[in-house]
């Protein structure tokens, strides 16, 4: 190869390499003009979460929000003033939320002197100044303590424990006596919507006698039984639907 061959070789292979550089270094240019608008892009982009949903353990057996349920008790009223007395009532209740209801209570009693008041009229002709009680009605809220089940056996025993506050009159003879009832009320809930009630309640009455206006306090336990649930599960029940 003469001089001048070699020359020309070297002068082609350094033309050749000036052209890659002059590539690289416009591909490295284009880049980096490229990459402030992909980030401006990745900043603007809103950042979405996926929706989340509160979770759910169980299902309550008895939902209590709407549920309208309807009562038919028997129990006593015992008395501090020589009187006892057996009683039956009706009730309907209607929760307007989870937490708190309305109850209407409505009361007839078959009352009668106690051993010692009947010891005293029989041996000396005294009668107490207190009057019987022959019926009540009384207004109220329903307050839900929680909710519990319970295992029994093989058998699963769900327990609603409510807190009963009411307001109302009792008639004794020809009087009518203002009345507080408060009664703490564990309910066991059944199926097909029964429930069975164990009313414990503490009662106490304003009575105008002779000598003035006189407190009387009970003690007035009660054993019901209910039916009823939410407008939905009612019309499941009476149109032959799911319990």
């Amino acid at each position: 190869m003469t001089h001048h061959a070699a020359r020309a070789a070297r002068a082609a292979r350094a033309a050749r390499a000036a052209r890659a550089a002059l590539a690289a270094l416009a591909a490295l240019a284009a880049l980096a003009a490229l990459a402030p608008g992909r980030a401006a892009a990745q900043r603007a982009a809103p950042i979405v979460l996926p929706a989340l949903t509160r979770p759910t353990i169980q299902q309550r057996f008895a939902p209590r929000d709407g549920a309208l349920n309807l009562w038919l008790s028997g129990g006593a009223h015992i008395r501090d003033d020589y009187y006892t007395s057996l009683g039956g009532e009706v009730a309907a209740s209607y929760f307007v939320s989870d937490g708190w209801g309305l109850e209407l209570r409505y009361r007839e009693l078959w009352t009668n002197l106690s051993d010692e008041a009947t010891a005293l009229r029989d041996r000396y002709g005294l009668v107490p100044d207190a009057r019987p009680q022959r019926r009540g009605a009384s207004l109220g809220a329903l307050m839900p303590l929680g909710y519990a089940k319970a295992l029994v056996g093989a058998q699963v025993v769900h327990i609603d424990p409510l807190v009963a506050l009411h307001l109302g009159v009792v008639t004794a003879d020809e009087r009518f006596l203002p009345t507080l009832h408060l009664a703490l009320s564990p309910t066991l809930l059944l199926r097909s919507g029964l429930k069975v009630r164990l009313d414990l309640g503490v009662t106490a009455q304003l009575e105008w006698r002779e000598r003035g206006v006189v407190v009387t306090t009970g003690f007035l336990p009660m054993l019901g039984v209910g039916w009823g649930g939410t407008p939905g599960e009612i019309r499941a029940r009476v149109g032959g639907g799911a319990p």
